[in-house]
């Protein structure tokens, strides 16, 4: 685009002269990519460490009454947690 076409599209859309919108110095920028989007997993806090575990959903199953297990790494310890103890965490992926 040129500058313009820019100018012109500009101030068609504010209702300003071109000429004003041209010393206003309206120029293109490069597009940014978008940040990743955050990752959101299923997690539960190790009651020996307060380390929030990422939890897979074929870890827990469709009737809550039932009791679920998952490991802790830091603990090195494996241990009970109730579906009603999940929550969501959100995590950014990093970006090379």
């Amino acid at each position: 685009m040129s500058p313009a076409v820019l100018h012109r599209a500009v101030a068609r859309n504010t209702g300003d002269d071109e000429d004003i919108i041209a010393r206003r110095g309206f120029s293109l920028t490069e597009l940014r990519p978008a940040s990743p989007a955050p990752e959101l997993s299923l997690s539960v806090c190790c009651p020996g460490c307060c380390r929030e575990l990422s939890v897979s959903e074929d870890d827990v199953g469709p009737d809550p009454d039932d009791e679920f297990w998952t490991d802790c790494p830091r603990c090195d310890a494996a241990f009970p947690f109730h579906p009603d103890e999940l929550f969501v965490m959100e995590t950014v992926p990093m970006v090379s």
